[in-house]
């Protein structure tokens, strides 16, 4: 998220490459969530069952969270990470073409 966002790619677009993990790791999880219910039993799979995925409401506080705090991306970037403008930049061109 924060490498994306610094190459400028628009929050729609970050947060549906965040969503498409619960895709890429269905089959993954599965796997995990079957070695949990034979090892713990159903309910201590069902309990962990939200640690292994992501949801949009996770990723929408940390980003409602940096707005209320500092704004804006960039004054977060700058001011909660201390990362230089110099920093930034050179982060954007080693990103993007």
């Amino acid at each position: 998220m924060l490498l994306q966002s610094i190459a400028g790619v628009p929050v729609q677009t970050v947060m549906d490459d965040y969503l498409l993990s619960n895709t890429y790791l269905e089959a993954t999880n599965q796997r995990t969530l079957a070695q949990i219910t034979g090892a713990l039993g159903p309910q201590a799979a069902a309990n962990l069952t939200p640690v292994l995925g992501v949801d949009q409401s996770f990723l929408q506080a940390g980003l409602d969270q940096i707005t209320e705090t500092y704004g804006t991306f960039d004054k977060y970037l700058t001011e909660g990470l201390g990362l230089s403008e110099e920093t930034i930049d050179a982060l954007k061109d080693k990103l993007v073409d």
